[in-house]
């Protein structure tokens, strides 16, 4: 496999969502400019380059990960797995002395526990490097480094870069939280099934520590989720480039407008919950965008 070709060509790239959440990642992918060439439950397929994807990870609002297509593989068993993991080229997509972690998914006779998955593919890739280069990288459960994904179902394997590595649902802001916080990625989709104009009176009562508030303030400003967040995981492969991350973060940034046309109001009846939200406004540089009122519902 030959790294330019890898990172440089348009191959598939399939974006992961909440439940019943997949409708609202193809309005953002479209919204994007992407063509949508497939679709599932929990999931979109776009096509695009390694390049692409941090994009998409900069700017995506209700998606979970974004994982780019390294190579589809025919294994009826896990041994066939193996070896054809094990001819991958990892050591022009990996770094020797980096680390590296697998998830998977899979619905398989063989497989009962993808934690044995996990391991197999780990082997795979850590004999591969022994065999080319007589090292291989670290490996473990953390996903703030380069992360593997496999799907693998009855003959075919899908093999991909997780290119987000720890979840998009998660926008970096929250600071302080209350018991069972509103996922932000979840919150981004209920305002978007709203069809909120961003131009009306947006009202969240009972506001808790601010989750919805605070996203509409982001959708407001257009202000990308991903810039609130300094790692991914497409930072630890060999394609990455960090002038074409900083220059999307750029494009990215000059696109945030300092004032909005419309009224944010977040209230709740709880000081505690009040003092959660403005913080985490204030850690999401919208806090000046949303009004904060202490009352009853």
């Amino acid at each position: 496999m030959e790294i330019s070709k890898l990172f440089e060509e348009r191959r598939p790239i399939l974006i992961s969502s909440p439940p019943h959440i997949a409708p609202y990642v193809k309005q953002e992918i479209i919204s994007l400019g992407c063509e949508v060439i497939g679709e599932g439950f929990t999931t979109v397929e776009t096509l695009g380059t390694f390049d692409d994807t941090i994009r998409l990870n900069i700017q995506l609002r209700t998606a979970n990960h974004v994982y780019f297509l390294v190579e589809k593989l025919m294994a009826s068993s896990v041994d066939e797995l193996y070896a054809g993991i094990k001819k991958i080229a990892w050591e022009e997509i990996l770094f020797e002395d980096g680390y590296f972690s697998v998830n998977s998914v899979t619905d398989h006779p063989e497989i009962q526990n993808t934690m044995f998955l996990n391991l197999r593919v780990k082997d795979a890739v850590a004999d591969r490097f022994q065999e080319m280069r007589n090292k291989r990288p670290d490996s473990g459960s953390e996903k703030n480094r380069a992360v593997i994904f496999v799907y693998w179902k009855s003959n075919e394997a899908l093999v991909y870069i997780d290119t987000s590595g720890e979840p998009l649902t998660k926008h970096g802001y929250r600071k302080l939280s209350l018991r069972a916080p509103l996922q932000e990625s979840l919150a981004a989709a209920m305002i978007m099934s709203t069809r909120w104009d961003k131009e009306g009176t947006f009202v969240n009562p009972m506001c808790g520590s601010g989750t919805l508030a605070i996203e509409a303030a982001l959708m407001a400003c257009n202000k990308a989720p991903g810039l609130m967040r300094d790692n991914f995981s497409f930072m630890h492969v060999k394609g990455y480039k960090d002038t074409m991350y900083k220059s999307i973060q750029k494009e990215a940034e000059e696109k945030i407008a300092p004032n909005i046309p419309c009224k944010i109001i977040a209230g709740d009846i709880d000081h505690e919950a009040l003092r959660a939200a403005r913080t985490n406004a204030e850690h999401a540089g919208v806090d000046h965008l949303i009004e904060f009122t202490k009352h009853d519902f």
